[in-house]
């Protein structure tokens, strides 16, 4: 049985890439496949995309969840301005293709690898470009934390911050005790965490397992069952954060900072100057 349900889903996903033609149908076809601890979750039906295409103009959730409070004058992490004035997947500049319809997505191109498209982006480890300023920020921006790496030469850190041995890396306090291991020892999830889920940076799933808190309501199945996707609009955050539109929670500090820390734009609107 198992065995013709995969036949089958093989089969309907070829046939949707072969109708739809294109980008599209591929990113459609993608959508099926089974989702991981880095897919954004569509409400509607369970299915997964990927999470560069949140927020980049085009629909690929049957509801369109990927697209709701998104900024709309292509400022998003994940959208690109045309000289036109069109706004278009970021994953799209510099693939080949003529996407904006003036060509404006397909000039300055390195035509390399190694380097990103737009000259003040910062090349991370796993592909993904960021902007430069987002490196040495304490954020993970290019979700494999090569953005943090080398940052810090002294042999401490900031307050309530972790410093990881031998690594020269500074990790804040909300990745200490987070039930993930960021450190190459393991130092920031030493013995002296608990195994409860109990610390503050720590949420327990219905399944028993601990994920980080900071994964909570992202659009990510962390636990494994989805329960830290759930009931989100009623999430509570931790005193000093700020709650986003789409759920997610920041710290206080990054409201107006001039980075799109909520991923919708939502933490940037209203500031003066």
């Amino acid at each position: 049985m198992a065995a013709k349900r995969e036949c089958f889903l093989v089969g309907l996903l070829f046939t949707v890439v072969l109708a739809l033609g294109g980008k599209q149908g591929k990113r459609n076809a993608n959508r099926a496949v089974t989702c991981t601890s880095t897919s954004f979750i569509c409400r509607y039906d369970g299915s997964c995309i990927d999470r560069t295409w949140l927020c980049d103009t085009e629909r690929d959730c049957p509801d369109g969840a990927d697209e709701i409070a998104c900024p709309t004058d292509c400022s998003g992490a994940n959208q690109f301005k045309c000289h036109n004035g069109k706004c278009i997947p970021r994953s799209y500049r510099c693939d080949g293709d003529n996407d904006c319809g003036d060509s404006s997505d397909e000039t300055i191109c390195s035509g390399s690898t190694s380097s990103c498209p737009v000259s003040n982006e910062f090349k991370c480890s796993n592909g993904n470009c960021i902007p430069a300023s987002f490196k040495c920020d304490g954020d993970n921006d290019c979700g494999d934390l090569s953005d943090e790496l080398g940052c810090h030469s002294a042999s401490t850190c900031a307050a309530g911050e972790h410093l990881c041995p031998g690594e020269n890396k500074c990790l804040p306090q909300k990745w200490i005790c987070d039930s993930y291991k960021d450190c190459q020892d393991g130092s920031d999830e030493a013995v002296s965490c608990p195994t409860d889920c109990s610390h503050m940076n720590m949420y327990k799933c219905r399944n028993g397992k601990c994920t980080s808190r900071e994964f909570v309501c992202d659009g990510h199945n962390d636990c494994g069952d989805s329960s830290d996707e759930f009931d989100c609009e009623h999430f509570v955050c931790l005193q000093g954060e700020v709650k986003c539109d789409n759920f997610i929670c920041i710290e206080g500090f990054k409201r107006c900072d001039g980075k799109n820390d909520c991923g919708t734009g939502y933490d940037e609107r209203g500031c003066s100057g």
